[in-house]
């Protein structure tokens, strides 16, 4: 199914990591916790997050309005302590096109389950592209690991149970479903028959499982943490540092993921997603 609707487009992801340690607990990324303490993002909404969440953007004209009218999601995870999470969203299941950056993080994912399962080999123009797609958004090497990895796999990675980031029962997620290029044949979501696309809720839970150290293994979300930095994933950074990310203003054009996540930062974290829905092709 294609969509024709022209709406505002705003697509930001952002990760902050503070340097200041939690008493007490894991002192890097990927976090560490027990199993049996282990929940999923769902069991860690806060109601008293949220509302303060909700509060805040209602003070911005703009913002209220994007929300009522389902075009713009935010969603906030409060890692400050790893044991007991909090969760907050506004229109976390509304799935929004996403024009740009942000379902690269979903070719990455795929990328390193190739790598683990042994579909894919991990070479140096391999690895070289994956820092282009990352580091620098470049369409040309996103389109190429598409080619290399193929569609079926990545929404195979993206609907498997153990990830689980495009869900049909919570509103759909991440999405790609078509080249980085002019050419090449569409391959829709099943839900709005979105080419690229992304809910506020799995992206956050894309990022929490990754803090955990939960996407793949702990090893491979380690790796997929220095891919999203600007440190070379052989030489890993082990101390702490501060935060920055890439961002723009809520227009028909903007759009970002995040430009670094060490995975040597100290706890306390804090990780954030803003998805406003744009033009789908």
């Amino acid at each position: 199914m294609r969509t024709n609707r022209k709406l505002p487009l705003a697509v930001l992801s952002l990760v902050l990591l503070s340097s200041v340690p939690a008493a007490g607990l894991s002192p890097s990324l990927p976090l560490s916790v027990p199993d049996d303490q282990w929940r999923l993002i769902y069991d860690r909404v806060d109601p008293v997050l949220e509302k303060k969440l909700e509060g805040a953007l209602g003070q911005n004209k703009l913002w209220k309005s994007l929300i009522n009218r389902k075009k713009l999601g935010v969603g906030v995870v409060d890692l400050s302590d790893p044991l007991q999470p909090r969760f907050a969203r506004v229109n976390g299941r509304t799935m929004m096109y996403a024009a740009a950056s942000l379902p690269k993080v979903a070719i990455l994912l795929a990328a390193y389950v190739c790598f683990e399962d042994g579909t894919l080999q991990e070479t140096p123009e391999i690895r070289k592209d994956l820092g282009l797609m990352i580091r620098k958004s470049s369409n040309q090497a996103a389109t190429r690991m598409i080619d290399r990895i193929g569609f079926k796999k990545i929404q195979s990675v993206l609907m498997d149970p153990r990830y689980q980031l495009y869900d049909k029962d919570r509103g759909g997620g991440l999405w790609v479903g078509r080249r980085y290029a002019k050419e090449g044949s569409r391959n829709p979501d099943p839900i709005l028959g979105l080419s690229h696309a992304a809910t506020v809720t799995q992206v956050c839970r894309f990022y929490y499982m990754l803090a955990y150290g939960r996407i793949i293994n702990p090893e491979r979300s380690g790796q997929i943490l220095a891919d999203l930095s600007r440190i070379s994933p052989s030489r890993p950074s082990t101390t702490s540092s501060s935060v920055s990310w890439r961002s723009g203003p809520l227009s028909r054009s903007s759009s970002g993921s995040p430009a670094r996540v060490r995975p040597g930062t100290r706890t306390r974290s804090w990780s954030g997603a803003l998805c406003g829905e744009g033009t789908s092709s």
